[in-house]
Protein backbone atom coordinates (compact mmCIF):
# COMPACT_ATOMS: atom_id res chain seq x y z
CA UNK A 1 0.00 0.00 0.00
CA UNK A 2 1.23 3.63 -0.78
CA UNK A 3 2.44 5.24 2.64
CA UNK A 4 0.56 8.88 1.45
CA UNK A 5 -2.48 6.78 1.52
CA UNK A 6 -1.92 5.40 5.45
CA UNK A 7 -1.11 8.71 6.05
CA UNK A 8 -4.64 10.07 4.66
CA UNK A 9 -6.50 7.36 6.12
CA UNK A 10 -4.42 8.50 9.58
CA UNK A 11 -5.10 12.20 9.56
CA UNK A 12 -8.36 12.21 8.37
CA UNK A 13 -10.15 9.08 9.65
CA UNK A 14 -8.37 7.37 12.50
CA UNK A 15 -7.48 10.70 14.42
CA UNK A 16 -10.26 12.11 13.83
CA UNK A 17 -12.34 9.03 14.59
CA UNK A 18 -10.56 8.18 18.09
CA UNK A 19 -11.35 11.71 18.81
CA UNK A 20 -15.08 11.70 18.72
CA UNK A 21 -15.03 9.14 20.22
CA UNK A 22 -13.21 9.69 22.97
CA UNK A 23 -12.80 13.66 23.11
CA UNK A 24 -11.56 15.19 25.85
CA UNK A 25 -9.75 12.43 27.20
CA UNK A 26 -8.23 11.67 23.65
CA UNK A 27 -6.65 15.50 23.69
CA UNK A 28 -5.02 14.38 26.88
CA UNK A 29 -3.34 11.35 25.75
CA UNK A 30 -2.56 12.93 23.04
CA UNK A 31 -0.79 15.16 24.92
CA UNK A 32 0.90 13.46 27.60
CA UNK A 33 1.34 9.92 25.16
CA UNK A 34 2.75 11.43 21.70
CA UNK A 35 4.76 9.05 20.99
CA UNK A 36 2.68 6.39 22.00
CA UNK A 37 -0.91 8.20 20.89
CA UNK A 38 0.26 9.40 17.37
CA UNK A 39 3.13 8.04 15.98
CA UNK A 40 2.25 4.64 17.70
CA UNK A 41 -0.94 4.33 16.20
CA UNK A 42 0.52 5.47 12.46
CA UNK A 43 3.55 2.71 13.02
CA UNK A 44 1.06 0.04 13.74
CA UNK A 45 -1.06 0.61 10.80
CA UNK A 46 2.11 0.61 8.46
CA UNK A 47 2.84 -3.18 10.14
CA UNK A 48 -0.58 -4.01 9.84
CA UNK A 49 -0.21 -3.72 6.30
CA UNK A 50 3.06 -4.61 6.03
CA UNK A 51 4.26 -1.63 4.36
CA UNK A 52 7.25 0.15 5.96
CA UNK A 53 7.06 3.55 7.20
CA UNK A 54 8.73 6.59 5.89
CA UNK A 55 7.77 8.81 8.53
CA UNK A 56 9.62 10.70 11.69
CA UNK A 57 8.62 9.75 15.18
CA UNK A 58 9.80 13.98 15.20
CA UNK A 59 7.19 14.99 12.56
CA UNK A 60 4.39 14.21 15.07
CA UNK A 61 3.54 16.84 17.68
CA UNK A 62 0.65 17.65 20.26
CA UNK A 63 0.72 20.95 21.84
CA UNK A 64 -1.81 22.32 24.02
CA UNK A 65 -2.67 25.71 21.86
CA UNK A 66 -5.43 26.94 24.18
CA UNK A 67 -7.43 26.75 27.73
CA UNK A 68 -10.22 28.55 28.85
CA UNK A 69 -13.46 28.38 30.97
CA UNK A 70 -15.12 27.84 27.28
CA UNK A 71 -12.62 25.55 25.50
CA UNK A 72 -9.64 23.55 25.32
CA UNK A 73 -7.58 23.09 22.04
CA UNK A 74 -4.77 20.53 21.06
CA UNK A 75 -2.99 21.15 17.70
CA UNK A 76 -1.42 18.16 15.94
CA UNK A 77 1.41 18.75 13.46
CA UNK A 78 2.15 15.68 10.80
CA UNK A 79 4.74 15.66 8.48
CA UNK A 80 5.11 18.26 5.45
CA UNK A 81 2.46 17.10 3.06
CA UNK A 82 3.97 15.67 -0.30
CA UNK A 83 0.71 15.65 -1.92
CA UNK A 84 -2.89 16.67 -1.36
CA UNK A 85 -5.03 16.31 0.43
CA UNK A 86 -2.76 15.26 2.94
CA UNK A 87 -2.26 17.44 6.52
CA UNK A 88 -0.10 20.09 7.73
CA UNK A 89 -1.83 19.72 11.08
CA UNK A 90 -5.30 19.61 12.36
CA UNK A 91 -6.62 21.76 15.30
CA UNK A 92 -8.96 19.67 17.74
CA UNK A 93 -11.63 22.22 20.05
CA UNK A 94 -13.38 20.74 23.06
CA UNK A 95 -15.77 22.74 24.87
CA UNK A 96 -15.72 22.77 28.78
CA UNK A 97 -18.71 20.07 29.10
CA UNK A 98 -16.84 17.91 26.41
CA UNK A 99 -20.29 17.59 24.49
CA UNK A 100 -19.56 19.88 21.35
CA UNK A 101 -16.00 18.84 19.37
CA UNK A 102 -15.00 19.79 16.97
CA UNK A 103 -11.73 18.60 14.23
CA UNK A 104 -10.19 20.85 11.78
CA UNK A 105 -7.78 20.27 8.93
CA UNK A 106 -5.43 22.58 7.17
CA UNK A 107 -4.61 20.12 4.16
CA UNK A 108 -2.33 20.62 0.75
CA UNK A 109 -4.06 21.90 -2.04
CA UNK A 110 -2.37 22.47 -5.38
CA UNK A 111 -4.37 24.60 -7.77
CA UNK A 112 -2.36 25.35 -11.38
CA UNK A 113 1.14 24.30 -9.73
CA UNK A 114 0.63 27.10 -6.59
CA UNK A 115 0.87 25.43 -3.70
CA UNK A 116 -2.29 26.82 -1.24
CA UNK A 117 -3.45 25.54 2.09
CA UNK A 118 -7.46 24.66 2.62
CA UNK A 119 -9.14 24.89 5.74
CA UNK A 120 -11.56 21.62 6.09
CA UNK A 121 -13.35 20.07 9.00
CA UNK A 122 -14.28 16.16 9.99
CA UNK A 123 -16.95 15.50 11.76
CA UNK A 124 -18.06 13.13 14.00
CA UNK A 125 -20.52 11.52 10.77
CA UNK A 126 -17.41 11.86 8.85
CA UNK A 127 -18.47 14.76 6.82
CA UNK A 128 -16.08 16.93 5.02
CA UNK A 129 -16.72 20.34 5.13
CA UNK A 130 -14.14 22.58 2.62
CA UNK A 131 -13.71 26.47 4.79
CA UNK A 132 -11.48 27.89 1.99
CA UNK A 133 -7.79 28.97 1.29
CA UNK A 134 -6.13 29.61 5.22
CA UNK A 135 -3.60 32.12 5.14
CA UNK A 136 0.40 30.78 5.34
CA UNK A 137 0.22 32.06 9.02
CA UNK A 138 -0.31 29.04 11.89
CA UNK A 139 -2.03 31.48 14.14
CA UNK A 140 -4.59 33.36 11.52
CA UNK A 141 -5.49 29.80 10.52
CA UNK A 142 -6.16 28.77 13.94
CA UNK A 143 -8.23 31.91 14.94
CA UNK A 144 -10.63 31.18 11.82
CA UNK A 145 -10.82 27.53 13.29
CA UNK A 146 -11.70 29.50 16.84
CA UNK A 147 -14.46 31.38 15.32
CA UNK A 148 -15.89 28.50 13.39
CA UNK A 149 -15.91 26.72 17.05
CA UNK A 150 -17.80 29.41 18.91
CA UNK A 151 -20.16 29.92 16.27
CA UNK A 152 -21.09 26.75 14.82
Amino acid sequence: MNPGDLLYQYEHVIIPGLFYKHGAAFLQIALTRQDEALFGMLEALFKETKTENPYRREDFKAELYESSDEYTSVKISYPNPERDPLCYCCYLFADSEGEKLRCYTVEKNTFEDEENKMLCAWSQEHRHSNYGLCSSEDYADYKKCVELFLFD
